[in-house]
């Protein structure tokens, strides 16, 4: 999945909702609490697999050593891998 400034805007938004999010297949990032959606967002590109972010504040400032030119998440079942070809 392409790192993309569009994502990370959507995801540091998301974090002032909510400090943890779970990644779910398809185009849309949602925090929720409970059954309750709190807040969703449309995005570019589709996520690949489910996963969990705990510290999602944590997370963005990790993605912002990464420039976003050629910066892809590589999403596993319980990691996600940030690769940069620069």
């Amino acid at each position: 999945m392409k790192l993309t400034a569009n994502l990370v805007a959507a995801l540091t938004n998301l974090s002032r909702v909510n400090g943890s999010i779970l990644l779910t297949e398809g185009n849309v990032l949602s925090v929720k609490r409970s059954t309750q959606s709190l807040a969703s967002v449309k995005i570019d590109e589709p996520i690949p697999r489910e996963a969990a972010i705990y510290d999602l504040p944590l997370f963005i400032k990790t993605l912002g050593l990464f420039s976003d030119v050629d910066t892809e998440l590589d999403i596993q079942e319980a990691f996600i891998t940030i690769k940069s070809k620069t």
